[in-house]
This record gives C-alpha cells, structure tokens and sequence, in this order.
C-alpha cells in the first residue's frame, strides 16, 4: 500500500518547535530577551562569513519592521518583503534560520508520533520496506523528521552514517514551504551556519524558486498515486490546500483512506474540513480531535 505523509508545523511542536505564529512573536521580542539569546542570534545573522558583514542598518530596520507588523505569521511578513532589497531577505532567512537551529539543538527528547511510527515499522520487515517507499509532503523548515530517521539508522539498524544519509537522500521527502537544507550539508542544530545560509534556504514566497514549483507539482502527484493519506499537525489553511491541489470537484482523493489530526479544533471546524475533502472525492474522510502520536497509534 503507497502511503503519503503531509506533515504540518503542529507536527513538530511535540518535540518543543514553535509554531509559525509563536516563532514570529519570539523574533520580535529579540530585543527584550536575555542577553545571552541576543548575541547568540545576532552573532550567526550578522556574520555572513569571513569576508562579509551584513550591514548593521538593515538588520535595525528588519527589527523595527518585524515590531510594527500585524501579520500572526512569520511565512505573511516574508510574503509582504519580497519588494525588499536582496540583503534584507537574506537577513530575515537568517534570523529565521538562527532561530530553527537553536530549536534544532534544544529538541526534546522524549518519544512522540515518529518514535512511535518508527517502533510499528521496525516490528514487520514488509512495512520496513513500504515505509522507505512512502512519501512525506513537510511544510515545516526543520529537519526533526529526517533527524529522526537518520539516528534510528544508525542507533537500531547499525547503518553508518554515510550509509544512514544516503537512505534519507533517496527517500521522497520534500518541504514544501522551503527549509534549511540537507544537514550533510548544515549538521542539525549547527552552531555556524557559515555559507550555507540563506543559499539552501528557501521560503515558499521565493516566487522565482524552482524547487518549491517542482515540489508543489510532486505534492499533487504525490496524492494522485497514493492509497492512504495521512495529515499530521496540519492547519488545513485554504492557501495550502490548493498548493497541494486540494481544490473543491478535482476527485484527486477518489478511492483513497484519508485520515487526519484536528487537535484542538471545534467539532464545527473538523465537519468543515471533512467537507471540504468530500468535494477532492474522499469518500468516508476519517479527522479527529488527537495529537499526531494517536493517530500513529491508531494506524501502525
């Protein structure tokens, strides 16, 4: 059976990251964090590498313009700069970037919902395979997922570690919204994002990226070939329905078991979502109240 995983920010908040909405307010309250914090982030954002210092005024006016904005979301205050100069862009991908990695480093540790997924595989060698077959749409920039994947090659499958990368390179995993890139390139957690930053950080607002047209495009071909789909900690934002081609009377989810967490959502707002993925051609679409951890529990 060909699964497909999509997987949105509140999938990553068990694992103590923020949600688009608390990033953006800790972004903003730079200023008045502790002194520690303050030099941490300003020391990876200003210093672009050796031969290149970002430019101090810009970095102010950013502050400044992140403290004035009404936007609820780190991704909408990228959307309404992108008239901005080029540095100005690169400086929010590296306060953003800063901000992920320090997050990176400071994850928890505890098991949730891919240590659980993980567990159910490794029982049965035939779900193994169709595991490493499957497919994961992620709308985080975080790398937790892979991260995970990648220790429990080594530590339960003794894969070295250039054997563990190279699994996860040719898995179909792709982030839709953009991320930091492959941490064979910027290690999970990293203290210095050296070059790395902003060139393989990529936001979905880069309208002239053609790694997020090419990954939009997989998404929708992604959920035509699947049996089973699976929404883990998505918001169900109407924008990226139709990224993923989730749009009333397409028929795309025909034939398919859609199930889906809504944790914390009205039972008003669960039937609306229900409808909506009956008008895409789901036929009995299965959204419940749980945390991603349950809805693993309940299926693997």
């Amino acid at each position: 059976m060909s699964d497909l995983f999509i997987i949105g920010a509140g999938a990553s908040v068990p694992y103590g990251f923020p949600c688009g909405e608390k990033l953006l307010e800790e972004i903003k309250s730079l200023e008045s964090s502790a002194i520690e914090l303050r030099r941490e982030i300003y020391r990876k954002v200003l210093i672009y590498n050796s031969h290149h210092i970002v430019d101090g005024k810009i970095f102010k006016k950013i502050l400044s313009d992140l403290n004035n904005s009404l936007m609820t979301s780190i991704d909408d205050f990228i959307r309404n700069k992108n008239s901005e100069s080029y540095e100005y862009n690169i400086i929010i991908k590296r306060i953003i970037a800063a901000f992920i990695l320090r997050y990176e480093n400071n994850m928890k540790r505890g098991s949730n919902w891919i240590e659980y997924l993980l567990t159910s595989i490794d029982r049965r060698d035939n779900a193994f395979k169709k595991f490493f077959k499957s497919r994961f749409i992620i709308f985080n920039y975080d790398r937790v997922f892979e991260h995970k994947i990648f220790k429990y090659l080594i530590s339960e499958k003794n894969r070295s570690k250039d054997m563990a990368m190279e699994i996860i390179n040719k898995m179909n995993i792709f982030h839709l919204h953009g991320y930091l890139g492959h941490f064979d390139k910027l290690g999970f957690g990293e203290e210095q994002m050296e070059n790395s930053i902003p060139e393989n950080f990529e936001t979905v607002w880069d309208s002239k990226n053609a790694y997020i047209k090419q990954i939009i495009n997989k998404a929708k071909e992604y959920i035509t070939f699947s049996e089973r789909v699976f929404f883990l900690g998505f918001g169900y934002l109407e924008e990226n329905m139709i990224k993923l081609g989730l749009t009333a009377n397409t028929k795309i989810l025909a034939k398919k078991k859609i199930s889906g967490t809504a944790y914390k959502m009205s039972d008003y707002k669960i039937r609306d979502i229900e409808s909506r993925l009956k008008l895409c051609g789901a036929m009995q679409p299965n959204i419940k109240d749980c945390e991603a951890v349950d809805l693993i529990k309940d299926f693997f």
